[in-house]
């Protein structure tokens, strides 16, 4: 899962097309405010996918290593 940064105020802006990639391009991404990570967002089918896998390392390791980038 590659996460985008968004800023709060980007989405806010873009909502449409961010939902949008996230629903039809399977794309994810990271919304911050004032650079600190607030909220992720998915698209349902990724969504459904997560929450019926038990989550592994390899799931949970690139939002870790993510995470850290921000802090």
């Amino acid at each position: 899962m590659n996460l985008k940064p968004i800023s709060a105020t980007d989405l806010r802006t873009r909502t449409r097309e961010i939902m949008q990639r996230a629903r039809f391009h399977q794309e994810t991404f990271l919304v911050e405010n004032f650079g600190q990570p607030m909220a992720v967002i998915v698209g349902v089918q990724e969504y459904e996918r997560l929450i019926r896998q038990p989550l592994s390392q390899d799931t949970i390791e690139p939002v870790t290593e993510r995470y850290a980038e921000l802090q």
